[in-house]
């Protein structure tokens, strides 16, 4: 009876030190339970002192810092190309390489030609010279500031925050000066305001005066308030200033940023990983940055030209309805060319039934092939409209999906993770099941069911809506920011 109670303290007693460490933070993904603050502040973050040396290495300039807390840090310079400059710094022993760069989404510029450059040394300052831009780091207190060939002040660190790292290592910061007058265009946003001032396609351009998460999420609205959370489809933080100089963040972590919210004159980002890594890549022109960014970000495939042009996407879920029957949807695509509208392709979202893979078209009210025949002939393309997920249901995909083990599973691996979405504005909602596509097979069966569609019914495209998913090798948190890029 004794030893069944001490079995019984101890159990408990385990159990109550879990639910300490769960309720403290002890074991959140970011590390050991370290709870990294969304803004930095001089309690919490170490910054960079003073230089300590220098050296040349591999056509890299090392840096080795000593920061606010006495430890060493190691800084490296890059020159990547003329226009484009490389700045790494962590608080370990060793730089790691970039997981986007291991899983080949960007070029792994290290193994570049290097660009000529010349390094020259003073008292005060370290400067880094190429045919188009000057790089000038203060020695005490470590800072860097970047020039135009014309000698025109681009870009330098904020003169009393710099970079640093938090106290745990496992965050890195940078903090830059910003003038009043400096706009910022970019970070793959979809036109939706992180302050919820604007709804869709309603957000100004530039992001100035805003805060934000990076990290993937979809989009959504919070009850009634209606409020938009972005869709994130990146993988890599990426603006353009009109300075003329683009900055984009080397990372798959998430990122928060402060665009001149918190301070008028700084802006500032943080990365929830112990490695700093990121371009500064000059114009002058936006033109001149996204060609240089093209270069280590790839260029993506050109579509066809009608997917630039308007479509008719006739969804259940707008106002008005969609036509009800084939000869509405056929009048409707007469009366936009009788009129000139530059529409181009017709979407089928109120006829798909999106994670059955495939359009359900009412057995003696639609004649598929002659709908096919008769927009095709009124010189329109035909999608229809498509989810990353299942369905539960009484359909081949589900049955086939769960008996070959192709969906996300819950973690006791047995049962397929089921989850509710909610469509907006009707509130209606759905039960579904992901496709597993770190899965290659389930990959190449869900590729296989599309081909099978396009071909019997002579679509020209799929409108693939919403938790798009891919396959490659990274792990469940890098996962989030990786699958809008993966071909599905």
């Amino acid at each position: 009876m004794n030893i069944w109670r001490k079995d019984i303290l101890l159990v408990l007693a385990v159990a109550l030190l879990i639910f300490i460490m769960i309720f403290s933070g002890l074991l959140r993904q970011d590390g050991f339970g370290e709870k990294i603050p969304e803004k930095i502040n001089r309690k919490d973050f170490v910054f960079l002192g003073r230089m300590l040396s220098w050296t040349l290495v591999d056509g890299y300039i090392e840096i080795s810092c000593l920061s606010t807390s006495n430890e060493n840090v190691t800084v490296r310079i890059e020159v990547t190309k003329p226009k484009i400059i490389r700045i790494m710094m962590t608080p370990l022993e060793k730089f790691f390489k970039p997981r986007l760069v291991k899983y080949g989404f960007l070029e792994d510029t290290s193994k570049w030609p290097k660009p000529k450059f010349n390094v020259s040394e003073d008292d005060v300052s370290l400067s880094v010279e190429t045919e188009a831009a000057l790089l000038v780091i203060s020695k005490d207190p470590f800072r860097i500031s970047i020039y135009d060939k014309d000698g025109n002040l681009i870009l330098k660190e904020s003169e009393s925050w710099g970079m640093g790292y938090h106290k745990s290592k496992l965050a890195v910061f940078e903090v830059m000066h910003s003038p009043r007058d400096e706009a910022f265009l970019g970070f793959a946003d979809q036109g939706v305001d992180y302050r919820y001032r604007y709804r869709i396609n309603e957000a100004p351009l530039n992001h100035r005066g805003e805060r934000m998460d990076i990290r993937r999420t979809a989009s959504r609205m919070e009850g009634d308030r209606k409020r938009f959370e972005l869709f994130r489809n990146h993988y890599s933080p990426f603006f353009m200033s009109s300075r003329g100089y683009g900055l984009m963040v080397n990372t798959a972590a998430t990122s928060i940023w402060d665009l001149a919210a918190t301070h008028p004159e700084e802006y500032s980002f943080l990365v929830k990983e112990s490695q700093l890594d990121y371009y500064i890549i000059l114009g002058p022109s936006l033109k001149d940055i996204l060609m240089e960014y093209s270069e280590i970000a790839g260029k993506p495939p050109l579509p066809p030209y009608w997917a630039f042009a308007g479509y008719i996407y006739t969804t259940a879920h707008t106002n008005p309805t969609p036509p009800k029957n084939q000869s509405e949807l056929i009048a409707l695509a007469k009366k936009f060319r009788r009129m000139s509208f530059p529409v181009e392709a017709i979407v089928l979202g109120a006829y798909s039934k999106a994670g059955t893979l495939g359009v359900k078209f009412a057995s003696g009210v639609w004649d598929p092939h002659a709908l096919m025949n008769e927009l095709h002939s009124m010189g329109y393309k035909v999608c229809w409209w498509e989810k990353s997920w299942v369905l539960p249901g009484p359909w081949p995909t589900w049955r086939v999906g769960l008996e070959r083990g192709y969906f996300v599973m819950e973690p006791d691996g047995i049962n397929p993770a089921i989850r509710t979405f909610t469509y907006y504005p009707s509130k209606l909602t759905e039960n579904y099941v992901m496709v597993d596509f770190t899965n290659p097979k389930a990959s190449e069966w869900w590729q296989s069911i599309r081909r099978q569609w396009i071909l019997n019914f002579s679509f020209d495209g799929v409108k693939l809506d919403s938790l798009s998913a891919g396959y490659n090798a990274p792990d469940g948190e890098e996962l989030r920011y990786y699958e809008a890029l993966v071909p599905r």
